[in-house]
């Protein structure tokens, strides 16, 4: 064992969803356990802070970690992450969900700052280190900008939030919880998302067209309308704007400029309204729920006496079911088992089943009132069986290294499925 810490701790490095995908998983099944517990009189006290905190500063943010690392030196074509930066990471995750543990809030909050810095510098290194175009390395996707944008809604949102708690005024809590819970997530989303899903679908058109071949575009897939830098910033804005309107007394407007950002920035990237050229069952999920995330925004401009429940539409059918496809895309072509992708995975279809129940139950605890928290029980319990299902499926792959780069491979042969579509 000790023989194969080196070359687990190298795995890691070169590729570290393998260590954050698990534990994001598992810090999820923290957060949701805890409404578990609760429901099933296992707990006599809940909190909504610790379970926002966990869910969305630790269990999505693991998963962000694990895409992001991995995939910015491919992009960057620059070296891996260190020991020293996969440690910081997991450090900064580590003591968060520890002072959620133990209520300690501000400093919960005050550590996602830092993680937000980490990760600024992680990129930076990168971006510093990218070597020149002429070298033949290509540029990184136009949809990472939102990585910055969201790193300024996750730090302003966490200043104001903790403002807020030391006594400031009261707006800055209203506006500053929900920019740090949602704004750097759905900056992500909204990024990783625009550029991934679309290329999984085979709806995406490429920026640039060869002169020298005649082309017979369609203007409604030409490059021409695809989205600018100055398009996507004015996207950016706009949701930060939300943020505010939602926090200053116009909680309706707010989520309908936000609804209105999501599916613009989706639809620009051609993830919405097209339907997938391609049949495989990750592809579906992951399409669904770009829908879902949009649909839980709207639900919550237009019905404001649920916003809260609405809410669960983007996390619970948006936000997990596109962490859970497109975390099975990854592990499965790092492992070079990228034929299970062809298949109707069994283990997909129970995800999908699980998350789809989980969410049921969700508003079934608003039309059960009496038994309210039962059902936020049984809506956990949902959730977490098919992660834990997932998780053990998955298992065997999160340190299967192939002899060669099936990820490259499955790049190259969605290029060339793209351009058949």
């Amino acid at each position: 064992m000790m023989s194969r810490l080196p070359q687990a701790c190298d795995a890691f490095c070169r590729e570290p969803y393998r260590l954050f995908f698990p534990l994001g998983v598992l810090a999820g099944l923290l957060g949701i356990g805890h409404w578990f517990a609760f429901g099933f009189a296992l707990s006599d006290s809940y909190s909504g802070m610790f379970h926002s905190t966990v869910q969305v500063l630790v269990y999505m943010n693991c998963f962000i970690a694990g895409f992001l690392l991995t995939a910015l030196p491919r992009f960057t074509q620059t070296p891996h992450a260190s020991r020293g930066e996969l440690v910081g990471f997991l450090l900064i995750m580590g003591a968060i969900l520890f002072c959620a543990f133990h209520a300690w809030w501000i400093i919960a909050d005050a550590l996602f700052a830092v993680w937000l810095m980490w990760l600024v510098v992680y990129v930076l290194k990168r971006i510093k280190n990218r070597p020149p175009a002429s070298s033949g390395s290509g540029r990184p996707p136009i949809e990472l900008v939102w990585i910055p944008f969201g790193v300024v809604n996750g730090f302003t949102g966490t200043v104001l939030h903790i403002v807020g708690q030391l006594g400031g005024p009261h707006w800055a809590l209203s506006v500053g919880k929900p920019l740090m819970d949602q704004g750097f997530l759905l900056s992500v989303v909204i990024g990783v998302g625009g550029f991934l899903i679309p290329r999984l679908m085979g709806t995406y058109a490429p920026q640039a067209v060869d002169r020298d071949k005649p082309t017979n575009a369609d203007p409604a897939t030409s490059s021409a309308s695809l989205p600018t830098p100055a398009l996507h910033m004015a996207y950016a804005a706009a949701l930060f704007v939300s943020f505010w309107m939602e926090g200053l007394g116009a909680p309706s407007l707010g989520y309908g400029l936000r609804a209105a950002v999501v599916t613009a920035a989706f639809a620009a990237s051609r993830a919405l309204p097209r339907l997938p050229k391609v049949n495989e069952l990750y592809v579906k999920m992951a399409y669904t729920s770009v829908w879902l995330t949009a649909a839980g925004y709207w639900g919550a401009a237009l019905l404001p006496d649920f916003q809260k429940e609405m809410l669960h539409i983007t996390f619970i059918g948006g936000f997990s079911l596109m962490t859970f496809s497109v975390a099975s895309m990854v592990i499965l072509t790092h492992a070079g088992a990228i034929e299970l992708l062809r298949k109707p995975l069994w283990v997909l279809w129970t995800v999908a089943a699980g998350l789809t129940i989980a969410l049921a139950e969700r508003f079934l605890a608003v039309i059960f009132a009496d038994q309210y928290f039962r059902w936020l029980g049984y809506s956990s319990a949902c959730w977490m069986l098919a992660a834990i299902i997932w998780l053990l499926f998955m298992a065997k792959y999160f340190m299967t290294v192939p002899p060669t780069d099936e990820f490259g491979r499955m790049h190259q042969a969605s290029k060339t499925r793209m351009k058949s579509c």
